[in-house]
């Protein structure tokens, strides 16, 4: 969530981009329509960011007061009273907005007269924002968290209520097991049952931004169980599904709905298809329980992290040979390893190789093991089998992000740079979940497609999310440099030495496995000019 949505007219961008640099100098966050690197439709994805932020900031200009998506993003700020409105060129607002306080910037940004008292607005906006909320019950979580409410015995069958309340408790306890989610207990939750408050209120009250709702209604030997799920920031519908099915043994339909439902909503809050193809290979949950605490450990990207994780795989595996899944994500961990320096290539690639050919033993036409075949001769230097590989895994499993995500990375180094771009973005749209090094590697695809303004945007929504990110300093102070801005560059390679004073030009550009060993030549010679170490 930003703290503040910035509206205004594409025309104006060159101007709007200095206002965009002063506002996070004071410590905010920005949404504007450069951020959008993911998502279902271009409008979603800006309604959803007016809904969560916190202060409206509308720049009136000779474009954009004709403009009616900056006055119904004003608007919306306006009804919730915290619009800040500036004046860039010499015109008057459109009416309804005249009564508002504005700021007048008209010379900006070579005349900064207006700045400050434009701080002070947001300033207070902010402040109000957050006055309100705090009066009104506790803020919503900024992580992934959900309250699963009583669902509703739509019969007068008293036995329905019992199967109401169990299936809402298998549903909590198995959301529970993803540590990636924070899920309200069933005693907070059941405190609601009957309730006519709404989705809005129950959510400000628990903490959470979604919310499961359903209903169980019976007809003789059938019983039909409608389930929603929704934002609770927003009151948008982002799944939907009933269930038909026979009623003659109530705990086991009871297991079958609670898989189904949070299958669903794994593939919708989480991990897209993955989540569905992911269940499908589990029979024990015990060993389900182990795999997602290892992805837990795994996408903290770090050293320490890295090892547990293997170990949670490892164990996987000792409940689950015959499963894919730990193999593969073993491969995952010892490939990114090897690309950041951790592992040295010549004992794990071996390691590597090992674990690519159990997968493909248990399937060689699976998608997650081609995956791990294509990472491996990627980085073998046999960009043309790690390609061959990955498509064949884009093939059998098209709405996979993961082979989405490689098939990107592979192009890259191929030099295939807007292609690349593609397929990433393609795969973040696909997959609700993106983390630091999918965030990286497209905000590389864009610097080495020459699109450094959305290469830069991408690193700062990166380091939003993950303030230490090595990868993400050092790759903004090489955007930085190819776009002449040195003082930037200096920066950034000051960010990256104090998050790990030991770093240096050798660790970025190790391994090189772009085709042409010249991409990653140039960014040394940046990083170089910019005062990383050599060595």
């Amino acid at each position: 969530m930003a703290d503040i949505f910035l509206s205004y007219a594409s025309e104006d961008r060159d101007r709007i981009s200095p206002l965009i640099d002063a506002l996070q100098a004071e410590g905010w966050t920005v949404w504007w329509d450069r951020a959008l690197v993911a998502g279902p439709s271009f409008a979603e994805k800006i309604q959803e960011a007016l809904d969560e932020a916190r202060c409206v900031l509308v720049a009136w200009s000779k474009h954009s007061v004709s403009s009616n998506w900056c006055r119904d993003e004003a608007n919306e700020g306006l009804e919730r009273q915290c619009l800040v409105p500036l004046i860039i060129d010499d015109i008057r607002p459109p009416i309804g907005f005249r009564s508002a306080q504005t700021v007048f910037m008209s010379g900006w940004p070579q005349d900064r007269t207006g700045l400050d008292a434009l701080i002070e607005g947001v300033r207070r906006a902010l402040a109000s924002m957050t006055s309100s909320a705090a009066s009104s019950g506790p803020k919503a979580s900024q992580e992934l968290s959900i309250a699963v409410l009583p669902f509703t015995n739509m019969s007068s069958d008293p036995e329905l209520e019992y199967f109401c309340d169990g299936l809402v408790e298998d549903i909590i306890a198995d959301l529970a097991h993803i540590p990636q989610l924070l899920v309200i207990s069933r005693n907070a939750t059941f405190v609601y049952k009957g309730s006519a408050e709404t989705i809005r209120q129950i959510a400000g009250q628990l903490g959470v931004n979604y919310v499961l709702q359903g209903s169980v209604r019976r007809a003789h030997s059938q019983v039909r169980v409608t389930a929603t799920l929704e934002n609770a920031r927003t009151s948008r519908t982002l799944w939907s599904a009933r269930f038909d099915r026979d009623f003659s043994d109530a705990f086991t339909l009871q297991d079958e709905l609670t898989g189904e439902i949070v299958t669903a909503l794994d593939a919708e809050i989480l991990w897209g298809e993955q989540a569905r193809y992911r269940r499908s290979k589990i029979s024990n949950p015990q060993a389900g329980q182990l795999l997602y605490r290892g992805l837990y450990e795994h996408y903290k990207f770090d050293r320490a992290s890295t090892l547990i994780a293997r170990r949670y795989f490892e164990s996987f595996i000792e409940l689950e040979p015959g499963s894919i899944l730990g193999y593969v994500w073993l491969v995952t961990s010892y490939g990114f390893a090897i690309v950041v320096g951790w592992e040295d290539p010549q004992i794990a690639l071996p390691k590597l190789k090992s674990l690519v050919d159990h997968a493909l033993a248990i399937d060689p036409e699976d998608a997650h093991a081609l995956v791990g075949d294509a990472q491996f001769k990627a980085l073998m230097g046999d960009l043309e089998g790690a390609l061959a590989a990955i498509e064949r895994s884009v093939a059998r499993m098209p709405n996979f992000d993961e082979a989405w995500f490689f098939r990107g990375w592979i192009q890259m180094f191929r030099g295939e740079f807007e292609d690349s771009v593609v397929s990433l973005e393609h795969a973040n749209r696909l997959c609700p979940t993106l983390n630091s090094v999918k965030l990286g590697v497209l905000g590389t695809a864009y610097r080495n497609a020459g699109k450094y303004e959305e290469s830069i945007q991408t690193f700062k929504l990166c380091l939003e999310r993950y303030p230490d990110f090595l990868y993400a300093h050092t790759s903004m102070a090489v955007v930085y440099g190819l776009m002449g801005d040195l003082k930037a560059a200096r920066r950034e390679v000051a960010e990256t030495l104090r998050v790990d004073p030991s770093y240096s030009i050798r660790r970025f550009v190790t391994p090189n496995l772009y085709r042409d060993p010249e991409v990653m030549e140039g960014s040394a010679e940046v990083l170089r000019s910019a005062g990383m170490p050599e060595r």
